[in-house]
């Protein structure tokens, strides 16, 4: 099968050639909605909520959004929890992108209305929540709408840093 063997998780030695391999055929094939890719991602998502983390760190963005994307608000919130707890930059930011993953609007709004009011999202991580509901195909129209509306306060925010204010722009014209 050929999506099949290097999706598989290898022996850690493997080369990083292989390991990346790895991590865009994951990414396509979850993309495309393979059963196999959605299913491991929500089972691992599912184990990580339990307490066993077993996603392999190079599999966590692709793992976490899908979990995200073909569950609800069990898992959204989870995801929302952690980036209010975790101590890594880098953990955060894979957070805050994959929450922006789900595939019910409702959730989203929430999620850009939140960042809006500051209400467990920082004002630093604006950009990155807004930008990640707008690469989202549920998404897109609601955060360019969003934007449109709340431009005063995030003209205000940002208007003098005009690579966060780009960003932000770009994300939802696209």
């Amino acid at each position: 099968d050929l999506v099949r063997q290097p999706y598989e998780a290898g022996p850690p030695d493997d080369k990083h050639i292989t390991k990346l391999t790895r991590v865009v055929i994951q990414s396509l094939a979850c993309d495309f909605d393979v059963d196999t890719c959605l299913s491991d991602a929500s089972t691992a998502y599912k184990d990580w909520m339990d307490g066993i983390d077993s996603i392999d760190p190079d599999l966590r963005q692709q793992s976490y959004c899908s979990a995200i994307r073909s569950g609800g608000w069990e898992e959204w919130e989870w995801a929302l929890n952690q980036y209010n707890v975790s101590n890594s930059a880098s953990e955060r930011i894979t957070l805050l992108r994959a929450m922006g993953c789900s595939k019910e609007m409702w959730i989203l709004s929430g999620y850009l209305q939140m960042a809006l009011a500051e209400q467990d999202i920082k004002r630093q991580d604006f950009r990155t929540v807004v930008q990640n509901v707008a690469y989202s195909p549920s998404g897109r129209t609601l955060a360019w709408n969003f934007v449109r509306e709340q431009w005063d306060t995030i003209f205000e925010w940002f208007g003098t840093s005009s690579f966060t204010l780009t960003s932000i722009i770009t994300a939802v014209t696209e």
